[in-house]
């Protein structure tokens, strides 16, 4: 399943088993069993990456089209957002000022994950009067 964010996607698969058994008239047992597995390319996390921050501080007139090439022909990256120049005219201090080109963040600054596991529980209840039982489970 793709993403809300260019080039991100997460694959899950979940299967589970629950079973029960009378053990007499007032006392029954339960058992859930379950597998999960995830794999993903996510988003990059935390407060000034991808497309979270953009609602609040993203400029609105940035032509999104133009940082779709989000890489020069040098190897550098376009960015919307740059640090004056240094009074001396120094070119290098053309860094970005607050946040990473989004596309740069979607393509070259992601996390993948790959995830296996098991869950479940098992239970007691018991029928202490008609209309009133007592449970108990220990889940993990």
């Amino acid at each position: 399943m793709e993403g809300v964010e260019p080039n991100t996607w997460l694959r899950r698969n979940n299967i589970g088993l629950s079973a029960g058994l009378e053990l007499t008239k007032k006392l029954s047992v339960l058992a859930n069993i379950n597998y999960a597995t995830n794999k993903a390319q996510r988003p990059t996390q935390g407060s000034e990456y991808g497309a979270r921050y953009m609602v609040q501080w993203f400029q609105r007139n940035v032509d999104m089209d133009r940082l779709k090439d989000y890489q020069y022909s040098d190897g550098t990256f376009l960015n919307w957002n740059l640090n004056r120049p240094t009074a001396a005219g120094v070119m290098s201090s053309f860094k970005p000022l607050y946040w990473d080109n989004p596309f740069f963040d979607s393509h070259e600054n992601l996390s993948n994950d790959d995830r296996d596991r098991f869950f479940g529980d098992i239970g007691l209840t018991y029928e202490l009067m008609p209309g009133l039982k007592f449970s108990g489970f220990l889940r993990g």
